[in-house]
């Protein structure tokens, strides 16, 4: 059986991400001549939306087979607006190729991304692009990967014609004493018996013995190879291929081991969703990584849906077809095996992140949900309805779009990480739904977190209005980002769990502010079932519980804040530094940094587009920001309220009158 690897392309936009994609689909024989982003004819990029802005904005699976190896190739989006993309991708892979252009270097969207990798210790190859480029540069590259990503990394290409049209890379020569000298140098960092065999062997190592712990180092994610070429001539297409085979291999190419491509031990099935689609006919299908076992046609399996309460399980659900990735095309199959990336049809009910048969792992993410919210309506008031509808088809394959609607008034609000995640929205329900939209200027997204700790609890029969029903809830402050949600089963059905919970996290959605509660820890102190219970009243009663609950902790409002890395020339450093003081931020470091100078701080996430816009005119045209979510902050002065888009539990008789009025 052929070995399956999964690769992710990632990179900073213009990069040359997708170029590449379609230089190695090339070079591995998959597509007859290369395709071009700027004149939408990549293979990868299929929605209208891509060929039209030149940008990649879905994620795309592709393949190709180097050597009975078959690698899935996932080429992503760059632009930071659809990260939520990459989110979901990353999780499913087995190594990455991080490009960077060898003129820009790396950029913002470099270093997030190349965090989220190392923090999932992903092996990871970076493809230094545009070698051919005037300005192209090789070893203060190699200086600044290192440094600005915190990397061991080891160059693993020569280049000759830099900055040329007729710019090449060759693999380097690993049995020169110089380069054998230079690996040690990293690769000693980590493998001490290496270390003591070179300094016994006075400095003479057997390359082949140097190149072993190189790619075992490579696999485990501690050390960084990093290959030149260009992705429009094709130049070191052949090296990074090559290198990619060589990931976890023992040098013959057999796999001994990535933690990632690995069967995960047991005979059941268990795949995770990672991406919902729409074919062109509007079939909905999923995405899944098999991890283990074998997913076959027309068989029964169950969905789990880990994010739903109490870890939700569906009646098994029949599978109505199956496909998998080779050479460029999806091919129908009557089963997948392990490591597979496969699409789905059939299955309904499942929702991204949810597995097919058991869950065999928690799932960390990997980059904040968008800060910010907006208003969406119809240009149409006629249109209401169907905007309704088609949101809720576009949040099923984003869940990050994070879609609110107020019952009362039927307005919708939804998620969002910038303008151009904005403008792409809302031309996908122009061109794919015939609904012209408008937004409102977004607004950023507070939370709540306790204070204190609370606890309360109605007993049948003392509940008023009668609620056939006791729900208890003990609520306190969690550390740790991490909110947890506890219960111990035997004293009433599972429904009935499960519907209390429903009710209380309901309520944490919208705290006394109206902004979302984090960070806590929910233990269930009360929960008795009735003969004439029904789950909808522990529902309705577990949101007045989980209010006064609330209510007792007491609660205060937090805003987002961004750590800001700041760098511009030296003459520059003061008017920066007052410009992040206008913006309401804190600069905690300064320092100069080769021919820069760097500024670093907290900044108000509301606040980072402005000052963004603000440091071209303060440099003389020339900075870099690079700003990531840090955390939540106490708001200074009164606490913003959002208007409730629920039934409002925090009052009573304004929450009773309108359950009456809505059943």
């Amino acid at each position: 059986m052929a070995t399956i690897t999964n690769i992710g392309i990632l990179a900073h936009v213009d990069a040359g991400k997708t170029s590449l994609t379609e230089r190695i689909l090339f070079h591995a024989g998959v597509i007859p001549a290369i395709g071009a982003v700027d004149s939408g004819t990549a293979h990868t990029d299929t929605l209208d939306l891509e060929r039209q802005r030149g940008i990649s904005i879905q994620s795309a699976v592709t393949s190709f087979t180097v050597d009975d190896r078959i690698y899935n190739l996932i080429d992503t989006p760059g632009h930071p607006d659809f990260i939520a993309e990459v989110e979901r991708v990353i999780g499913v892979l087995d190594a990455v190729i991080l490009v960077v252009s060898a003129v820009e270097g790396v950029q913002p969207q470099t270093r997030r991304l190349s965090r989220a990798i190392a923090n999932l210790g992903l092996p990871c190859v970076i493809f230094a692009n545009k070698i051919d480029r005037l300005g192209a540069r090789t070893a203060s590259l190699i200086d600044e990967i290192g440094r600005e990503l915190q990397r061991d990394v080891v160059v693993l290409s020569d280049v000759t014609g830099l900055g040329t049209r007729d710019a090449a890379s060759s693999p380097r020569d690993l049995a020169d004493a110089d380069a054998i000298d230079e690996l040690v140098d990293v690769l000693a960092r980590r493998d001490e018996v290496l270390l003591d065999r070179y300094v016994e062997a006075n400095g003479v190592l057997d390359e082949g013995d140097v190149r072993e712990a190189l790619w075992r180092q490579v696999t485990d994610g501690s050390v960084t190879p990093v290959l030149f070429g260009s992705a429009m001539t094709g130049a070191g297409i052949e090296g990074l291929v090559g290198a990619l085979g060589r990931i976890g291999g023992d040098g013959d190419g057999a796999m001994t081991g990535i933690a990632h491509t690995r069967d995960v031990p047991g005979s059941g099935i268990a795949a995770e969703v990672f991406k919902v689609q729409r074919l062109p006919k509007g079939e909905r299908v999923l995405l899944c990584r098999v991890w283990r076992g074998v997913l076959e046609n027309r068989a029964s399996v169950p969905v789990h849906q880990p994010h739903a309460p109490t870890g939700e399980e569906h009646a098994p659900a029949k599978v109505t077809g199956i496909e998998v990735f080779r050479d460029g095309e999806s091919i129908q199959t009557q089963s997948a095996c392990a490591g597979d990336i496969v699409r789905v049809h059939g299955l309904e009910d499942a929702r991204i992140g949810d597995w097919l048969g058991e869950v065999i792992r928690d799932r960390v993410p990997a980059f904040e949900p968008p800060v910010f919210e907006a208003r969406i309506e119809a240009v149409d008031p006629a249109q209401h309805m169907a905007l309704n509808v088609a949101i809720a088809d576009l949040a099923d394959q984003d869940p990050l779009i994070g879609l609110r609607r107020d019952p009362v008034s039927g307005e919708m609000f939804v998620r969002l990480y910038g303008e151009v995640q904005q403008e792409v929205i809302a031309a996908t329900l122009a061109d794919a739904y015939g609904i012209a939209v408008t937004f409102d200027e977004p607004s950023v997204v507070y939370v709540e977190r306790l204070i204190g700790e609370g606890h309360a609890a109605e007993i049948f029969p003392d509940t008023k209005p009668p609620f056939y029903a006791t729900v208890g809830f003990r609520i306190r402050p969690k550390q740790g980002r991490q909110s947890t949600w506890r219960f111990t089963p035997g004293k009433a059905k599972q429904g009935f769990f499960d519907a209390a919970e429903a009710g209380g996290r309901a309520v944490l959605e919208q705290g006394l502010y109206g902004w979302p509660v984090i960070d806590w820890d929910v233990e269930v102190t009360d929960l008795i079932y009735l003969v004439t219970s029904v789950p909808v009243s522990y529902r309705n009663l577990a949101m007045l519980v989980m209010a006064e609950a609330i209510r007792q902790a007491g609660t205060m409002v937090c805003e987002p804040v961004h750590e800001a890395t700041v760098r511009v020339p030296p003459e520059s450093m003061g008017a920066v530094i007052h410009a992040v003081a206008v913006h309401r931020g804190v600069v905690e470091t300064t320092s100069i940094d080769g021919d820069l100078a760097v500024v670093t701080g907290m900044v108000p996430a509301a606040e980072i587009d402005a000052l963004t816009r603000e440091l071209p005119g303060l440099t003389n045209g020339w900075a870099d920001i690079d700003a990531r979510f840090r955390d939540y902050v106490p708001v200074e002065g009164e606490p913003p309220v959002r208007r409730r888009t629920d039934l409002n539990p925090f009052d009573r008789a304004v929450f009773l009158s309108r359950l009456s009025g809505r059943f």
